[in-house]
């Protein structure tokens, strides 16, 4: 299970709610009153402030009766009566509107405030990184500039066949749009790539490397050209990991000035941006330095860089807990059961779980077993792109109908679990008691899975604690407990050390693969959610720098992806090591239109991204949905949906007000709730004529509304001070990384290129792919091909055949023959011959399609120096099955077959000279790895049928059953094949074993093996 890291992050709103309850009584204060108070409070109105700059002049103008437009005061009022509200009831952090801060864990549950009562209220300001981007823009195209920069290659790049690809953007109204950009290879180009992809170069550098064949001028517009077709970028991008962009591009134009370049006007303006954040952090809240700022801004207009709205300075606020809150032992406790139940109402497929499958079968289909550069597979036209879309390859640019097309369409069928008829009946249960919620016990939990397994190493539990001693659990999990909580590290050094402590459990837990951080900056604003410490020893740098030395960073080019047991694995080829990518910050990156990136955010997840309540299809048309209670724990608040149909009667009704009031009653909505829109939740007091105002005005701006219920006010003990509502992040970490196979690699230099890979048809393999049923296959297996290999190696056609069992997602037998070198003419009648054999079976339909494919041999798993003799292992392997099904015990007994299976992993086991305790360690690994996959129910399962076999296993491994025909086998394979590939042989030969079921049958078979072993450690004597 999960321990907790001794800390957590606490997060409140700016003020107390009894900003808008008043403290003597249950009623709320009206809006008229909030207004005149908050307009005239310094702390809320630099709260505007950070919001929208534009909103807070126009605040000013209300203040000194200047608007007189009244629907843009109506306007106006509308979006400050949401702020106030936000101001007392919201905890998310949006400029100072709320702050976080962190607490410590104990036993005794003493709270923060009681330890850190000397920390005050302080915002953190630095400059908002939408200017630096612009501000990098403008310097990096100035005339008088650019010349005297360092370059290196866009980091996005990489080569399809004589092209070179990479990704470019364009700035339109203020955002960037990318777009694939391909320009031809030639030697000079080659030259500048070899060069300058790992390191940067000075112009002068590109000139010796385009060579004498140009003057001067030639080169300086060559070199201009690709600089400003992003071929080359300069080394004054910004990094997104480490807190100190302003001051290296300050040091960097420092330099420039060292060396003669006119950088002045830059470095004045530096000096003002440096001089508005240090009056800003020297003043009290509420204290704009609205002189600095304007000259600032005059500065910026005069110079011609852009700002976007307004945006030249980001705050945060470092708000010390007042709350008086106690996270004790006892409490952490609760929540870890709770996570339990969550994770058994729980689906199983996120979204990207789903995108990661259709890519799989994708990718297989494409490339089955090969290793492929990301790059190559990323891209939409070459490869198969994510998330990828039906028809691979049918994808160009094409700017008019990417205007027109919408979002590729998505499968959103939802699978029925068997808990949603359990929640059907609760909620009936409930409806007819008149109750809001449900209460859940063990005993009504116990039939259903629990998938904390699936959980990351570490995760992060968001959570409020409610005035009545409830728990409100909003969510769990995440690929790293950072997400949430790394964009807030420079807030303070105590939440700085929790991040890195994060970080480094993380890569303990990781093991033998590589945590890389994912860097890339989307947008300019995006990058004040998405900067964050350095925190990983490796980096992932695309379309954006990295703040770590280049041996430090992973480049795409380096990157090579497969698919392997049904795991999408990432290798790097200068480390060879599996690269798990992370993106430790909250930016949702399936917004984006750049597929690589997609793709390694979506690979950074180890099953499941987090839990939710799945209530399965019933649920989708009904307008309530009960709460979800275990213990103290709420899992899920009691929300109503509605649509535009359900309530568009009351905006056409002439008293609206009168008409929301009966809607609400009807659907006995309470008095407190929320809009709930995504992770922004807006509180209303329906008993307020204000309140509804607001509500009426939501009702016209959207196509859907959700309330959920709003408990975070209620009786107390506490004094009016504390009264804030809450949010928790409790950061959390695996006592053990859960059981996962991390798959071996090759030494690329292994790899002999003058090998084969692929055989289309007509070359010196036939494959063809025979589509039956798994009940059937073994009749197909014995009675035709057995006969028809035999006929054909009799009559030299062929050298050898094998075959193997597969579903994609159909089921079928692979089977494959090499020609006689000196024979492959005869091609065509290896054809002729096998269909005919096989024509009795397709007339009646057995076999309802036959295909010939190509023969892409496997030489990432098995290596090129060793793929011949692994073909001959598969030969005869399959020599070996094809004599055990002419056995009649065999063929017709499952438990014979079974028996059989774990002889067979004995023999390759005393094959590969591995001694007892080598065959304990190795078969213990690999049903570990397997059971990942089905979950310690089976695991319970499986041990209960081998006490009931035991007997019987290790008589018929020691028994001289079928010795004879093994042994044909084993002395006909070549015994210096690489022990790495023992896993995979052991693999292919159960999938010839068993008609189905093959993952399942593998763990059975090495979880009773390594049993059997076991057993064996207590006799003096083992076979070997």
């Amino acid at each position: 299970m999960y321990q907790h890291f001794g800390k957590a992050i606490i997060r409140t709103p700016l003020f107390t709610y009894h900003d808008l309850i008043r403290p003597d009584s249950d009623q709320s204060f009206d809006f008229e009153h909030l207004l005149q108070k908050k307009l005239n409070d310094p702390y809320f109105m630099e709260a505007l402030y950070w919001a929208s700059p534009g909103l807070y002049s126009l605040s000013k103008d209300l203040q000194k009766n200047l608007i007189k437009d009244e629907k843009k005061k109506d306007r106006l009022l509308h979006s400050l009566k949401k702020y106030i509200i936000r101001a007392g009831s919201r905890s998310t952090p949006y400029g100072i509107f709320a702050g976080c801060d962190i607490v410590e864990i104990n036993s005794e549950g003493s709270s923060s405030s009681e330890k850190r009562s000397n920390l005050t209220l302080s915002r953190k300001i630095r400059p908002d990184m939408s200017l630096l981007v612009n501000l990098v823009e403008h310097i990096k195209t100035n005339s008088t500039i650019w010349p005297y920069l360092n370059y290196r290659i866009n980091n996005s790049l990489y080569t399809v066949q004589e092209t070179f690809r990479y990704m470019e953007y364009r700035i339109n109204e203020g955002q960037r749009e990318y777009q694939l950009n391909a320009i031809e290879r030639s030697p000079v180009l080659d030259k500048i790539l070899a060069n300058a992809r790992n390191q940067s170069l000075k112009i002068s550098d590109f000139f010796q490397l385009i060579g004498n064949d140009s003057d001067d001028q030639e080169k300086s517009v060559f070199i201009k050209d690709l600089i400003e077709m992003q071929f080359l970028v300069s080394d004054l991008e910004l990094e997104v990991t480490g807190n100190e962009q302003l001051n290296k591009l300050k040091n960097q134009l420092i330099q420039l000035k060292k060396n003669d370049v006119d950088v002045d006007e830059y470095l004045n303006l530096i000096e003002n941006l440096e001089n508005v954040i240090d009056k800003f952090e020297r003043a009290p809240i509420g204290v704009i330095p609205f002189r600095e700022i304007h000259l600032l801004k005059h500065q910026l207009e005069q110079m011609k860089i852009p700002i976007d709205k307004d945006s030249i300075i980001h705050g945060d606020l470092l708000r010390p807990d007042e709350t008086g809150i106690k996270l004790s032992e006892a409490l952490i406790e609760e929540l870890l059961q709770a996570i339990k139940a969550f994770s058994k109402l729980s689906a199983k497929t996120p979204f990207y779980e789903e995108q990661l499958k259709r890519f799989k079968t994708a990718f297989i289909e494409k490339y089955e077993t090969q290793e492929i550069p990301l790059s190559e597979v990323s891209d939409m036209e070459m490869g198969i792109g994510f998330p990828t879309i039906n028809g691979i390859g049918n994808i160009a640019h094409n700017p008019f109908t990417e205007q027109i097309k919408g979002p590729v369409f998505q499968d959103k069928t939802e699978v029925k679990y068997k808990w949603h008829d359990f929640l059907q009946e609760k909620t009936s249960q409930a409806e007819q008691a008149g109750q809001r919620g449900i209460v859940l016990t063990d005993k009504d939990l116990h039939p259903f899975k629990d998938k904390t397994s699936l959980l990351a190493n570490t995760i992060s539990l968001l959570f409020s604690i409610l005035p009545d001693g409830q728990i409100l659990l909003q969510s769990v999990g995440g690929s790293t407990a950072n997400s949430l909580l790394a964009r807030f590290a420079y807030l303070s050094p105590e939440i700085n050390s929790l991040s890195k402590h994060i970080s480094e459990k993380d890569i303990k837990l990781s093991k033998e693969a590589i945590l890389a951080e994912i860097v890339h900056l989307p947008e300019g604003r995006v990058g004040n959610v998405i900067r964050r410490p350095i925190l990983s020893p490796y980096e992932i740098p695309f379309l954006a720098k990295s703040g770590l030395e280049d041996k430090n960073q992973i480049q795409l080019d380096d990157l090579l992806i497969s698919v392997q047991y049904d795991q999408v694995v990432l290798r790097s080829k200068r480390l060879n090591k599996q690269i798990i990518p992370r993106l430790s910050c909250a930016h949702n990156y399936s917004l984006s239109q750049l597929s690589v990136y997609q793709l390694l955010s979506a690979l950074q997840h180890p099953g499941k991204l987090g839990f939710q309540v799945s209530w399965g299809t019933w649920a989708s048309s009904r307008k309530f949905l009960p709460r979800i209670s275990y213990g103290k724990v709420i899992l899920q608040l009691a929300k109503w949906n509605f649509k535009p149909q359900d309530y568009g009667f009351i905006l056409e009704d002439g008293d609206p007000v009168c008409s929301l009031r009966e809607f609400l009653k009807k659907w006995s909505v309470p008095r407190y709730i929320a809009i709930s829109d995504g992770d922004n939740d807006l509180f209303l007091d329906i008993e307020e004529q204000d309140y509804l105002d607001i509500l009426l005005e939501e009702l016209r701006k959207k196509k859907s509304l959700r309330f959920v219920e709003w408990l975070y006010f209620g009786d107390q003990q506490q004094p009016i001070e504390k009264t804030y509502v809450n949010q928790f992040i409790l950061p959390l970490y695996r006592n053990e990384a859960t059981p996962k196979s991390i798959p071996e690699f090759f030494d690329d230099t292994r790899k002999d290129k003058s090998i084969i890979r692929s055989f289309p048809p007509g070359s010196d393999w036939a494959y063809f792919k025979i589509y039956c049923g798994a009940y059937i296959s073994d009749y197909i297996l014995t009675k035709k091909i057995a006969h028809l290999s035999k006929s054909l190696l009799q009559d030299q056609l062929i050298d050898k055949f094998f075959f193997i069992r597969y579903t994609d997602p159909n089921y079928h037998i692979r089977f494959r023959v090499q020609m006689k070198e000196s024979l492959s003419s005869n091609w065509g009648e290896v054809v002729k011959r096998t269909y005919q054999t096989l024509e009795p079976y397709t007339t009646s339909r057995t076999i309802w399609k036959i295909q010939l494919d190509t023969y892409h041999r496997e030489l990432e798993r098995y290596g090129s120096d060793d793929i011949d003799a692994t073909e001959d292992l598969f030969f005869h392997d399959s020599m070996l099955y094809f004599k055990l099904l002419e056995e009649e015990s065999f063929h017709t007994d499952d438990t014979v077959r079974l028996l059989t299976a774990l002889k067979n992993i004995d023999k390759w086991l005393i094959l590969f000279k591995l001694d007892l305790q080598a065959r304990i360690s190795f078969t213990e690994q690999m049903a570990q790895a397997l059971l990942k996959e089905f979950g310690n129910e089976v695991k319970v399962k499986i041990d209960m049928q081998y006490r009931e076999m035991k007997q019987q296993v290790g008589s018929f491994i020691a028994s001289d059953q079928f010795e004879d025909l093994f042994h044909i086998r084993d002395k006909m394979i070549a015994e210096d094949l690489p022990r790495e590939n023992l896993a995979s042989y052991i693999h292919m030969s159960i999938n010839r074993w068993f008609k189905s079921d093959q993952r399942l049958m593998e763990l059975i078979c090495y979880t009773f093996c390594a049993k059997y072993y076991k057993t064996q450690t207590n006799h003096h004597t083992f076979r070997a």
